[in-house]
């Protein structure tokens, strides 16, 4: 028998104490369990609520690679180019035959199939060819690009990557997309495999940062960190514009982005001249008094409580860009001077953005530089009364896929997953 607490006596028979003793056993033994494949997984699936904002953003449009995606039918008629691809690849070091690549593969299977979020359901054959036409193709696209001799290869001169104008444009989007990635060991691999005691325009990270110049919206003039470092080609993507310096480990938890440091500075500008009667009504009452009387052991502040660019003009800030290693690095000097850096905008700007951030929601020892950075400028773009401020652009080549113009194009390419990472960020 049992009381409950009104006081009403309960009758608990045989199978109601079997039942409470096992229920008791599993409230008993629960605890924190981490999933097998956690301490491995490098590559997973774009969360579902990111990926309903935009769907499109995250699928392949061209050429997949690793498992997540290669039964897209768009990818299915470039599995013939990339067997093209592995027996010029064979051409570039006569003492690599195909066994050495397939046996270097082999020998890594079970770390590669580690490193997905899934069990990938191929047999050893299948998924051993898949890694081998990928990561060929990968290299090869890298050594054909950066090779002084390119074009003036019959068989190059043929290929429909350089024949066909937007071929280049889409393969190098679908490099960076988080679910379709291979791990960057294998690229490695193969590229020192292709590349043994043979002439080489640079590393693999020298020409990846080649590849990725035209498209990532950042200068850098420091080297990269060694190729060992990364996960895959979005991480190393991710790294660069972060601003990762060469002695950290590649996955170390980063420091605040440096947004954050910089609405400290806004909000104490601001609040030093609310006392001088210089702010107009509309910032005054975006600006919360409490936020004005922040104290300084408080927490960041989120982008959301950055009022849009014609209240800060009106507030008195004055805006400018500025030449910086990444876009990320806007400052906010004690004049009252925003600068920011030019951001290249082009067609695949908005996939960019949204991979990297999912890439982020994924791996939060990676940060959210990407996401406040992409919250911070949609911000500033007033939506509701269309008064945002231009922000500085970099006009691409035809290779990116030209979109003149300033701040206004970058609105789409950003806003359209903020509201979906508001909660994440300032939760």
């Amino acid at each position: 028998m049992a009381s409950a607490g009104s006081g009403v006596v309960i009758a608990i028979d045989l199978l109601d104490q079997q039942w409470l003793s096992s229920l008791r056993e599993r409230v008993a033994g629960t605890g924190l369990r981490i999933h097998p494949r956690e301490e491995t997984r490098t590559i997973c699936r774009v969360p579902r609520h990111l990926r309903e904002g935009d769907p499109v953003a995250y699928e392949p449009r061209i050429i997949s690679f690793g498992p997540f995606c290669r039964d897209n039918p768009a990818v299915k008629p470039m599995e013939e180019l990339k067997l093209r691809y592995v027996r010029r690849l064979l051409r570039r070091n006569p003492n690599a035959v195909l066994e050495d690549y397939v046996n270097l593969i082999r020998g890594l299977e079970v770390r590669l199939r580690a490193c997905y979020s899934e069990d990938i359901a191929m047999d050893s054959h299948k998924f051993v060819e898949m890694m081998l036409l990928d990561g060929c193709f990968f290299v090869e696209l890298l050594l054909m690009i950066s090779s002084p001799e390119y074009e003036q290869e019959e068989e190059e001169k043929k290929d429909p990557v350089r024949t066909t104008p937007w071929a280049l444009n889409l393969i190098t989007s679908d490099m960076l997309m988080l679910e379709n990635q291979i791990p960057f060991f294998i690229i490695d691999g193969v590229f020192k495999l292709a590349t043994f005691r043979r002439s080489c325009p640079g590393s693999l990270t020298d020409l990846l940062l080649q590849f990725f110049d035209v498209l990532l919206p950042c200068e850098r003039t420091s080297s990269p960190p060694p190729a060992d470092r990364f996960y895959h080609v979005l991480h190393f993507v991710h790294s660069r514009i972060v601003h990762f310096e060469s002695k950290q480990i590649a996955m170390v938890k980063p420091p605040a982005a440096p947004i954050y440091l910089e609405l400290r500075q806004i909000r104490r500008w601001l609040s030093n001249i609310y006392g001088r009667g210089r702010v107009v009504s509309s910032a005054r009452g975006f600006w919360p008094t409490r936020l004005r009387n922040e104290p300084s052991g408080s927490s960041p502040p989120t982008p959301e409580s950055v009022p849009c660019a014609t209240m800060l003009k009106e507030a008195g800030v004055k805006f400018r860009g500025k030449k910086a290693e990444s876009f990320l690095e806007v400052a906010f000097r004690d004049d009252g001077t925003m600068e920011i850096p030019k951001l290249l905008l082009y067609d695949g700007t908005n996939s960019l953005f949204r991979n990297l951030i999912a890439f982020e929601q994924c791996f939060p020892e990676a940060g959210t530089h990407v996401a406040t950075y992409a919250m911070f400028m949609d911000c500033l773009v007033d939506r509701q009364g269309g008064r945002g401020a231009a922000a500085p652009a970099r006009v691409p080549n035809e290779r990116a896929g030209e979109r003149r113009g300033g701040g206004p194009a970058l609105q789409p390419a950003v806003q359209g997953c903020c509201d979906r990472l508001r909660l994440v960020l300032s939760g």
